[in-house]
């Protein structure tokens, strides 16, 4: 018997806690997907708002 035989036997014992613990490592993952994808965005929306402000400083400058 090798040692991932033992393991896989011994987290089936109690099937509702190795369920449990699958669930919870999938929103773990899901939340880490989340936040990762939220601040690309907001970083993302940050350096567009930025160029945006300069663009318009520009033209004003061109104007005066």
């Amino acid at each position: 018997m090798t040692l991932l035989d033992l393991a896989r036997k011994n987290a089936w014992r109690k099937p509702l806690r190795t369920v449990l613990l699958i669930v919870s490592i999938a929103v773990a993952f899901l939340i880490y997907g989340l936040t990762a994808s939220f601040l690309n965005r907001a970083q993302g929306a940050a350096a567009r708002f930025r160029r945006s402000g300069e663009e318009c400083r520009r033209h004003q400058r061109r104007r005066s």
